[in-house]
């Protein structure tokens, strides 16, 4: 069963957009392959909200993966520092591989990625970008190794939830089973669906908003 791994809000300054916010945020790391840095804000259930900014433009724009030019595209919009993209977690991301190949779903991927902690260990992850038509930006996949990307102590995890994730789209009946179809969701008669550890749904409207508590 898919879980909501993360939210990420992007932003020109991680570090003071996350310590503006309501939520404990530790530093994250450096993406050297990417020219970007995280701060994280971990929640009770199991996800975590990212903070992303580049801090090598140079870097940021010749970079492979699609996050980090959605990362700078997202920066000259309105909805700058505003939350715009999420990840579903798999522990079997190649299931969804085979399943995009079997069903002629367009996919980018999977993009290699890691960091080195500030204990000195090296997390490591992959990522796998189902892609949608317009008006319709899907969530990517995440597969962690190892333990994957936890708290780095009990006092860093927020005593909160993001129990609900919303997803803005010009269909709410078509895209209800577009993303049925792409990510082995439950039918449902353009309701929520329930993930391991958050509910998501869709929303006449543009955007992404989440609620915590």
């Amino acid at each position: 069963m898919l879980a909501l791994d993360h939210l990420i809000v992007g932003c020109a300054n991680a570090k003071q957009q996350s310590g503006e916010s309501s939520l404990i945020a530790v530093q994250g790391g450096t993406h050297e392959q990417w020219g970007t840095y995280n701060y994280l804000g971990y929640l009770k259930n199991a996800c975590y909200v990212e903070w992303l900014s580049p801090y090598d433009y140079n870097k940021a724009r010749v970079a492979e993966n699609p996050l980090i030019h959605d990362l700078l595209d997202h920066l000259t919009a309105p909805s700058a520092g505003n939350a715009m993209q999420f990840a579903l977690r798999t522990e079997n991301m190649d299931s969804f591989i085979e399943h995009f190949r079997r069903q002629s779903i367009p996919f980018t991927g999977p993009y290699p990625g890691s960091r080195i902690r500030k204990d000195g260990t090296k997390l490591e992850w992959r990522m796998l970008f189902p892609v949608g038509e317009a008006g319709l930006k899907l969530p990517f996949l995440i597969e962690w190794s190892g333990t994957g990307n936890t708290a780095p102590d009990v006092n860093t995890v927020n005593p909160v939830s993001i129990h609900t994730v919303r997803l803005g789209v010009k269909d709410v009946q078509q895209a209800q089973k577009k993303m049925e179809g792409i990510y082995h969701l439950d039918e449902t008669d353009v309701g929520p669906w329930e993930l391991a550890n958050a509910r998501l749904e869709l929303a006449t409207g543009n955007g992404l908003s989440f609620w915590i508590g």
